[in-house]
């Protein structure tokens, strides 16, 4: 039997594409011993500095979470709504990374707010809409420093 050698810069989109074509003709993914665990949508825009540091942390958080797909999505955009939806964003008005379950609590601590209003107001509309059925936002502040964002999201990625 031969092998094939994968360059590591893109064994991820590799064996992920492997794995999902497994998956779906033999139903035996796990042969590479190596799954997605979940994916989480990551928010924000390099043009502004407030609203970018979930992007500028996305290259450690893939390196040390590698069975995690980080997907990069432009909340005015359409895109397919997972049954369980995990975000990492900015949050402005918050001093450390915060896990928030529902849009609601965005509204009912006047202190806490979406820094990008177009993101909340897209998930208000998806959850209207009945897409949108289970929520987790990883708010980070955007003047937290890079350590300590990565080692908290980490640990709550961790469960």
């Amino acid at each position: 039997m031969g092998s094939i050698m994968i360059n590591t810069k893109y064994k991820d989109e590799y064996y992920g594409i492997i794995e999902n074509i497994l998956d779906k003709i033999c139903g035996f993914a796990h042969f590479f011993n190596y799954t997605i665990n979940m994916i989480i949508f990551v928010f924000g825009n390099l043009d502004l500095a407030m609203d970018s540091f979930p992007l500028r942390i996305l290259p450690q958080l893939r390196k040390k979470f590698p069975s995690i797909q980080f997907e990069v999505k432009d909340p005015n955009e359409e895109w397919d709504v997972p049954e369980e939806l995990t975000i990492i964003d900015t949050v402005v008005g918050v001093k450390k990374v915060t896990i928030f379950d529902t849009l609601e609590e965005f509204t009912a601590a006047p202190r806490f707010s979406m820094h990008d209003f177009d993101a909340l107001a897209n998930l208000r509309y998806l959850k209207k809409l009945g897409k949108l059925k289970k929520i987790k936002i990883i708010g980070v502040p955007p003047d937290l420093s890079k350590k300590e964002a990565i080692e908290s999201i980490g640990n709550i990625l961790r469960g």
